[in-house]
């Protein structure tokens, strides 16, 4: 039961083992694991301490309270026990899998003790050679490399983990995570998707997606910014030499269009980048109206300039502030826009985390 995952029905049948033989270590050992599986660690950490009054001497006891204390944030103590486990037993690969992670999370906590890398990346060597064909051992690997700041190694032990298990989730996000950070929203849209599809219950998968569309959503916001920029400023110096002449009206018409189109062009690359799954995510609707105004306004100022009678000069200045305060009104909506994505991200990711 417990191999096969199924921690809340093994509960009750250990749990009536450790009743009958409350002395014996490897029956709270299997009580540990059992809650530990079960999302109850601080249960797990109490019967692993048990385990370890009975046999000081049980690796397995001592890795078991290595794992429940890491999961409610003792990372230090759980590092201690690992390393206790490595001693009592230093053939085990798993012995030495955990104490990789715990000093991965020594190293990850407040504290930031940088020792800690390097006690996980001999210890995750340690495994790979013991253990070669676990998934596992490969995935942690990756996690040692990528917080050593190697990117292209852990992609290696990610992918090396997929080789052994397609179906594992977590090395398919990281993948997804280390493509993100390549400024590749697309494709790491493809890798989350990949992870909800293979464990639908995991909801930071979900999360991760919608990051990714972010992100994406960021490189057409800046393209708007340069589009607005830039076609403010060719709009503002053509009117400064126009002289009302078809030519002018054309040349300030086809920037406009270039403009909007570029934004339509990039728009779509991003989407098509994108797994379907995720396409229904993309919110672009602050985008275009801050490109609206910000067209529009330059709009109806060639307009003003070249059809209103009159000297130019008399109401040039009110037409340039008028685009000038929809440039801002357009930059405006963009941040708060951006501003909202976001918060509305970090909301989900507290959620998540919870």
């Amino acid at each position: 039961m417990l191999g096969a995952g199924r921690f809340a029905e093994a509960l009750a049948l250990v749990a009536a083992v450790v009743a009958a033989e409350p002395d014996n270590s490897r029956a709270w050992s299997l009580l540990a694991q059992a809650q530990i599986g079960a999302g109850q660690p601080a249960e797990g950490l109490a019967a692993a301490d048990r385990a370890v009054q009975l046999d000081p001497a049980s690796a397995w006891a001592l890795r078991l309270r290595s794992i429940a204390q890491r999961r409610i944030g003792q990372a230090r103590e759980a590092l201690d026990a690992a390393a206790e486990a490595c001693r009592l037993d230093p053939h085990l690969w798993m012995n030495h899998l955990n104490l990789a992670q715990a000093a991965l999370a020594v190293a990850g906590g407040p504290a930031g003790d940088s020792s800690g890398l390097q006690l996980a990346q001999q210890a995750s060597s340690t495994a790979r050679q013991l253990a070669p064909n676990e998934p596992s051992v490969h995935y942690v690997s990756g996690q040692v490399s990528r917080a050593l700041g190697e990117p292209d190694a852990a992609r290696a032990h990610f992918e090396r983990t997929l080789a052994l298990d397609p179906e594992h989730s977590s090395a398919v996000n990281e993948l997804g995570r280390l493509t993100l950070e390549f400024g590749k929203a697309g494709d790491a849209a493809r890798h989350f998707v990949q992870a909800a599809r293979i464990a639908p219950g995991q909801s930071v998968y979900g999360h991760n997606v919608e990051v990714a569309v972010a992100r994406a959503e960021r490189s057409v916001r800046s393209l708007i910014r340069w589009v607005i920029y830039g076609s403010w400023l060719v709009v503002i110096a053509a009117l400064a030499v126009s002289q009302r002449g078809i030519a002018d009206r054309i040349v300030m018409l086809a920037v406009l269009g270039v403009a909007a189109a570029g934004v339509a062009v990039c728009w779509q690359i991003q989407l098509r980048r994108m797994p379907k799954e995720a396409r229904p995510l993309f919110q672009g609707r602050s985008m275009l109206l801050a490109l609206g105004v910000s067209l529009s306004s330059l709009l109806a100022g060639v307009a003003v300039v070249e059809f209103v009678p009159g000297q130019l000069g008399n109401y040039l200045l009110p037409v340039v502030i008028f685009m000038l305060a929809a440039r801002f009104a357009a930059f405006k909506i963009l941040r708060d826009g951006a501003r909202k994505r976001y918060d509305q991200i970090n909301r989900r990711s507290e959620a998540v985390k919870a």
